[in-house]
């Protein structure tokens, strides 16, 4: 029971002033209160408390005397077993006016990581405060201390025993197995590898590994958590150093803050949560006996793709590695350092490369250290080689001097062009006379016919394409010769390769098929062969006539690394064994037949630079060449854009 003095002398007050003894009333509000709650009697009902006790909440029972009302009331038990470190409880209420006779503190609210240690509790104090900021903490050993400072004494029974039930797990989380992989790619560059265990608690939290390779600092090779009691599972092993991984230690943690570490030795350390002391027994885990080889990161998902003149590489490797990149043919190497920004695929684009060309990119992974890892190597089909259009060639004596002359188109991009084919008579020495015109546009390429009087593009010795059509011009006009040409890249009728004396055509498509059509006296097309594949792979293909002396039209052919070829016609339309007569012939912008130019009775070839200088190479009769010599400048203007 509590009564106030300030209810006291509000009735003294009342009773005064209906006898008359004072003249105004008096204002108890106006009397500070300066006196401490007095606490006369503390209780609680026995029994145990707690979600896995008989009560699910405690009752106290204060008697509690003050002038003001009580605002403030902290109950605080301590375990009986000192020696257990519990946590206290701190039953707390707050209000303008509580009532103290009845404090309720439900037990509803203790979560299972949070609720106290089960048990005997005894009171160790009881503190009570008023809405005057004045307040008293009885102590259990009969004393009270004043929130003015003082001290004094007291005999109220404050046991107030209480056996807590919560059912809080203490049982640190026990480990029945670990495996570990039986191989990792170091930087998990390769794939996946996981250790996986088996764990007794249901209400397990997380597992961490730790473990050392090839004996050196211990570090942590792996965890899981927000496991939510699930016992069983797998972790990702992504070690970062090549050798021999040892697990040294397993450390388990559950949700009420038990915790357990299994050795590799067989000891484990147990730490139960709220304080409990720590133990250590034995375990029969093997972890010592498993060694996890960590093998080096491979190449993985290479491939390479060419376009002309480059090839572009991909491949996936530890970003912490360097590489080294070897070309073949050439061998060419280029290298390259560790990815600072961790990434993992790698592109290299390697230009300058001979085009047409099968080229094999071997690809060596080289550590920090410098030494060579592992190596793949990648095989590159040759990429289409682009065609460069002879917009000049030679074309037997136009002029009806006895020399040999040159057809030549200047190279227009513009279809209203106005520029025509021209003659360029020779000079009958590699020498060059008057300039003769056409009237046949430049827009239309000008392709080599027959040289021998007879065959497809006599009477100019020329043909051109118009659309799908195969055009022979005349001097009064002109006639088709041939439908669907168009699908060749490269077409000459310039020579004899059946040994009839009728120039017949050979056609290349951009596949790379070769095909020869023989053709009659009058000019007409017959039905083409094909002889073989695999011509893609050069720049140019054209037909000098007899470049060997058999007396039989041979065949030249320019490759992506600039090797000269010498097909040599076997006068039935074949070839014999091909012959490397030359190199470096990929630096030009053009390579075209100039039949006997310098007029010593052997066919030449010509060959046009980027900055237009023109090359005579007479033919030595037997395959070969004399010194070449220089015979023109300013022929980049019958280059294609685009051609070197």
């Amino acid at each position: 029971m509590r009564m106030t003095l300030r209810h006291v002398l509000s009735s003294l007050a009342a009773a005064c002033v209906g006898a008359g003894l004072f003249v105004a009333p008096a204002d108890a509000s106006t009397i500070a209160d300066t006196t401490a709650p007095v606490l006369t009697r503390a209780s609680l009902p026995a029994g145990t408390y707690g979600p896995a006790g008989e009560r699910q909440a405690m009752t106290f029972t204060l008697d509690v005397a003050d002038e003001s009302p009580i605002k403030y009331v902290v109950i605080r038990h301590v375990h009986t077993d000192p020696s257990l470190r519990a946590t206290p409880l701190n039953a707390r209420w707050y209000g303008d006016d509580l009532d103290t006779t009845s404090l309720t503190w439900a037990t509803s609210g203790w979560h299972i990581n949070q609720a106290p240690l089960d048990g005997t509790y005894v009171a160790s104090s009881v503190y009570v405060e008023d809405l005057a900021g004045n307040g008293a903490e009885y102590l259990s050993d009969g004393t009270v201390r004043y929130s003015s400072g003082a001290r004094g004494q007291h005999t109220v029974d404050l046991r107030l025993t209480l056996v807590v039930a919560a059912g809080r797990d203490v049982t640190p989380p026990v480990l029945t197995s670990l495996w570990m992989p039986s191989q990792a790619v170091a930087d998990h560059a390769g794939p996946d590898a996981y250790m996986s265990f088996d764990v007794i608690d249901p209400g397990l939290y997380s597992v961490t590994v730790h473990g050392r390779v090839n004996g050196g600092a211990e570090t942590t090779f792996g965890w899981e958590n927000a496991l939510y009691g699930r016992q069983s599972g797998s972790i990702l092993f992504r070690p970062q150093t090549l050798g021999e991984a040892r697990v040294t230690r397993v450390e388990l943690v559950d949700h009420n803050g038990n915790t357990s570490t299994f050795h590799a030795d067989g000891q484990v350390v147990n730490k139960p949560g709220l304080g409990l002391p720590v133990s250590t027994s034995t375990h029969t885990v093997d972890l010592a006996s498993q060694v996890t080889p960590i093998v080096a990161p491979t190449i993985q998902n290479a491939r390479a793709t060419a376009v002309s003149g480059s090839v572009t590489v991909t491949w996936s490797q530890p970003a912490f590695n360097s590489y080294r990149l070897t070309v073949q043919p050439g061998g060419r190497v280029i290298t390259g350092a560790i990815d600072m920004d961790g990434r993992y695929q790698r592109t290299v684009t390697i230009s300058g490369l001979p085009s047409g060309v099968a080229h094999t990119i071997t690809i060596t992974q080289v550590t920090q250290q410098g030494v060579d890892l592992d190596t793949v190597s990648v095989s590159v089909p040759a990429a289409p080689l682009p065609t460069r259009v002879m917009r000049v060639f030679g074309t037997g004596d136009r002029s009806r001097d006895g020399r040999a002359d040159l057809w030549a188109a200047p190279a227009v991009t513009d279809p209203n062009a106005t520029a025509t084919w021209r003659i360029y008579q020779g000079s009958g020495t590699g020498g060059f006379g008057r300039t003769l015109t056409s009237s046949i546009p430049a827009t239309r390429t000008p392709l080599p016919g027959s040289s021998t009087g007879r065959g497809p593009g006599a009477p100019l010795g020329a043909l051109h394409l118009q659309g799908s059509d195969l055009v022979e011009p005349t001097a009064t006009g002109s006639r088709v010769v041939g439908r669907g040409f168009h699908i060749f890249r490269t077409i000459d009728a310039s020579s004899d390769l059946t040994g009839d004396g009728v120039a017949d055509l050979i056609g290349i498509t951009p596949a790379g098929d070769f095909h020869v059509y023989p053709s009659t006296a009058t000019g007409a097309i017959g039905r083409g062969a094909r002889l073989g594949g695999g011509w893609a792979a050069f720049h140019s293909v054209f037909s000098p006539g007899d470049f060997n002396g058999d007396r039989r039209s041979d065949v030249l052919a320019v490759d992506g690394l600039g090797k000269l070829w010498l097909y040599p016609g076997n006068g039935r339309g074949g070839f014999g064994s091909r012959v490397l007569i030359g190199s470096g012939w990929h630096t030009f912008g053009s390579v075209l037949p100039m039949r006997d130019f310098s007029g010593d009775g052997h066919v030449d070839i010509g060959a046009i630079t980027a900055d237009g200088r023109l090359f005579m190479y007479p033919g030595n009769g037997r395959g070969g060449f004399l010194t070449k010599r220089l015979i023109g400048s300013g022929w980049q203007v019958f280059l294609r854009a685009g051609a070197v």
